[in-house]
């Protein structure tokens, strides 16, 4: 079985994206647009019909 990789480091890259450093040694660089499309959809309190 594989090691498990944890996320060791994120840090803001100019304020537009953020880049993150994983146990691994390895690295990623996300972009404002690739960050909205992997946010969970949530739905509003209006819509669940709370109160």
């Amino acid at each position: 079985m594989a090691d498990t990789i944890l996320v060791t480091a994120v840090d803001r890259d100019h304020g537009d994206g953020i880049f993150v450093s994983f146990s691994d040694g390895t690295h990623a660089q996300y972009s404002v647009d690739e960050l909205l499309a992997l946010r969970p959809v949530r739905e509003s309190d209006e819509d669940s019909g709370s109160v």
